[in-house]
């Protein structure tokens, strides 16, 4: 959990709590791990966003002296994050 500072800049999140995520983005030239077999060329600066911005979930496999990337499940499994009975609306 974040505290958004209580400060104007930040608008409608001024002063609210939000869940952030640190993320490593990976080299991959390009290439769509749900499409085909691929690999990470390099770990880029990790990025931090807001929960709600996660579409997907994907895992890494060591072998071979290479990281690859396991995106197999789009068809039967993704992310979804569930407000837990909380209205977006409410000011508390």
């Amino acid at each position: 959990m974040y505290q958004v500072p209580n400060d104007p800049f930040f608008g409608v999140l001024s002063g609210k709590e939000q869940v952030l995520v640190l993320l490593p983005p990976w080299k991959t030239d390009r290439q769509d791990a749900a499409k085909t077999l691929t690999w990470v060329q390099a770990k880029l600066a990790p990025i931090v966003t807001d929960i709600w911005n996660i579409k997907a979930v994907v895992g890494l496999v060591d072998t071979r002296k290479r990281s690859w990337i396991i995106d197999r499940a789009w068809e039967s499994v993704f992310a979804v994050f569930d407000n837990l009975g909380v209205d977006k609306n409410d000011d508390d």
